[in-house]
């Protein structure tokens, strides 16, 4: 049986300029409860980007 709790989540990023046209950002996210669900989590996501202007 599934138990429904409230979903409560943080995210926090940042982001480097390594030239005029190239960002770097990496980001973090700590989510309590996915999807209301109090069975699961809590959940710790990462995740790098690059951003290249053309």
């Amino acid at each position: 049986m599934t138990r429904c709790a409230r979903e409560n989540a943080f995210e926090a990023f940042y982001a480097v300029s390594l030239t005029k046209v190239m960002t770097v950002t990496f980001d973090y996210q700590h989510v309590e409860n996915p999807a209301y669900n109090q069975d699961r989590g809590p959940s710790d996501f990462f995740a790098a980007r690059l951003h290249v202007d053309f």
